[in-house]
C-alpha cells in the first residue's frame, strides 16, 4: 500500500509538473502570439499613417498643379483675347481707312470732273488746290501703306502666337498623359505594397501555426516520455506484485486509463478552445485588415475618378481651345479676303494716281503757258509805263514852254491841271486771267 501511495504521489507530482510546464509553454506561446499581433497592428498603423500622409501630399500637389495650370490657361486665354481684340480694332481702323480712301477716290473723280469743266477759271487757284489735295492724298497713301505693313506684321505675329499656343496645348496634353501614367504607376506600386503587406501577414500567421505545431509536438513527446515512464513503473510493479495484486493492478490500470483519457480529453478541449480563440482573433484581424485594404482601395478608386474628372475637364478645355483656334482660322481667312480686297483697291488707287499724274502734267504745261503769257503782259506793261513817263515829261516841257511864251501876256498856267483825256491810260482789269 505504501508503495502504491508513493507511486500515486509520484504520478500526481509528475502530472502537476507536466501541467505547469504545459501552462508555461501555453502562456509563452500566447505572449508570443500577442506580441506578433501587436507588432502587426503597429506596423499596419504606421503604414496606414504613411499612406495617409503620402495621399494628402499627393492631393495637395495635384491641387497646386491644377491651380497653376488653370492660371496659365487663363493667362493664355487673356492674351489671346487681347490679341484678337487688337486685331478687330485694327480691322475697324482699316475699314475706316478704306472708307476714307473711297471718299478720297470719289473726291478725286469730282476734282477731275471739275478740272475738265472749270478749265476756263483761275488756273492758279486750281493748281494750288490740286497740289494741296495731292499732298493730302500722298500723306494718306503713306499712312495707309504704313498701317497695312503694321497690320501684316501684327497678323503674322498673331499667327505665330496661335501656332505657339497650339504647341503649348500639345505639350500640356503630353504632360497630362505623362501625369496619368505616373498616377497609374503609383497606384500599381501601392497595390504591390498592399499585396506585400498581406503576404507578410500570411507568412507571420504560418510561422505562428508552425510554432503551435512545434509546441504540440513537444507536448506529445513529453507525454510519450511520461507514458513510457508510467509503463516502465507499471511493468516493474507488475513484476513485483503480479501474483498478489493482480486484481488491484487491473483496477489501477483501468483507473489510469480513465484518468489518461480524461486528461487527454481536457487537453484536447483546451487546445480546441485555444485554437477557436486564436482562430477568432485571426479572423477579426483579417477582417480588420480587409476592411482597411477595402477602404484604401476605395480611396484610390475615388482618386482615380477625380483624375478622370480632371482629364475630362482638361479635354473640354482643349475642345474649347480647338473651337477658338477654328474661329481664329476663320478670322484669319476673313483677314486674307480683306487683304485681297485691299490689294484690288490699292491697284485702283494706283490707276487713279496715274490719271492724276497725267492731269498734273497737263496742268503744268498750261501753267507754263500761263507764265509765258504773264511775262509777255509784264513786258507790255513796262513798255506802257515807259511811254506814259515820256508823255508826262513831254507834257511838262510843253507846259513850261507855253508858260514862258505867255508870261509877258500875264497868262496863268495851271500846272496842277489833270492830264489830257485824249491819251488812254492802261487798263489792268482787261488782263487775261
Amino acid at each position: 500500500k505504501k508503495e502504491i501511495e508513493q507511486l500515486r504521489l509520484e504520478q500526481k507530482n509528475d502530472v502537476t509538473s507536466l501541467e505547469s510546464h504545459y501552462n508555461k509553454m501555453l502562456e509563452s506561446h500566447n505572449k508570443e502570439i500577442k506580441r506578433l499581433v501587436d507588432d502587426m497592428n503597429v506596423s499596419i498603423k504606421q503604414e496606414r499613417e504613411k499612406l495617409e500622409v503620402i495621399n494628402q501630399t499627393e492631393i495637395n500637389n495635384r491641387k497646386k498643379q491644377y491651380e497653376l495650370e488653370l492660371s496659365k490657361q487663363k493667362e493664355i486665354y487673356a492674351q489671346q483675347n487681347s490679341v484678337f481684340e487688337n486685331q478687330l480694332k485694327q480691322q475697324i481702323e482699316l475699314n475706316k481707312m478704306l472708307e476714307q480712301v473711297r471718299l478720297s477716290s470719289t473726291n478725286i473723280d469730282s476734282t477731275l470732273s471739275q478740272l475738265s469743266e472749270d478749265k476756263t477759271r483761275g488756273l492758279q487757284y486750281q493748281l494750288d488746290e490740286c497740289e494741296k489735295r495731292e499732298r493730302d492724298l500722298l500723306e494718306k497713301m503713306r499712312n495707309i501703306e504704313y498701317e497695312t505693313t503694321e497690320t501684316e506684321k501684327r497678323i503674322l505675329s498673331s499667327e505665330k502666337d496661335i501656332q505657339e499656343f497650339k504647341v503649348k496645348i500639345e505639350v500640356l496634353k503630353q504632360e497630362q498623359g505623362k501625369d496619368f501614367e505616373v498616377n497609374k504607376d503609383s497606384l500599381r506600386k501601392e497595390e504591390a505594397h498592399y499585396k506585400r503587406i498581406v503576404e507578410e501577414t500570411e507568412i507571420k500567421q504560418q510561422e505562428a501555426e508552425f510554432n503551435l505545431e512545434r509546441i504540440n509536438k513537444e507536448i506529445n513527446n513529453l507525454k510519450q516520455e511520461y507514458d513510457d515512464k508510467i509503463s516502465a513503473v507499471e511493468l516493474e510493479r507488475k513484476v513485483v506484485i503480479s501474483e498478489r495484486h493482480h486484481l488491484v493492478e487491473m483496477i489501477q490500470m483501468e483507473r489510469q486509463n480513465q484518468e489518461r483519457k480524461l486528461i487527454e480529453l481536457e487537453r484536447l478541449d483546451n487546445e480546441l478552445t485555444q485554437e477557436e480563440l486564436d482562430y477568432e482573433q485571426r479572423k477579426a484581424n483579417y477582417e480588420q485588415q480587409e476592411d482597411m485594404i477595402n477602404e484604401e482601395y476605395n480611396q484610390l478608386k475615388a482618386r482615380t475618378e477625380i483624375d478622370e474628372d480632371e482629364k475630362n475637364r482638361f479635354e473640354e478645355e482643349a475642345m474649347k481651345v480647338h473651337q477658338y483656334s477654328l474661329m481664329v482660322q476663320q478670322e484669319s481667312e476673313r483677314i486674307a479676303n480683306f487683304k485681297f480686297n485691299y490689294e484690288s483697291m490699292r491697284k485702283e488707287l494706283e490707276k487713279a494716281r496715274e490719271i492724276i499724274a497725267r492731269e498734273r502734267a497737263i496742268v503744268k504745261t498750261e501753267k507754263l503757258r500761263h507764265l509765258e503769257l504773264l511775262g509777255e503782259l509784264e513786258t507790255k506793261q513796262r513798255a506802257l509805263e515807259l511811254i506814259r513817263v515820256e508823255y508826262i515829261k513831254d507834257r511838262s516841257d510843253i507846259a513850261q514852254q507855253m508858260w514862258a511864251i505867255k508870261r509877258p501876256l500875264e497868262y496863268k498856267v495851271d500846272l496842277k491841271a489833270p492830264p489830257l483825256k485824249s491819251l488812254p491810260e492802261p487798263v489792268m482789269s482787261k488782263m487775261p486771267s
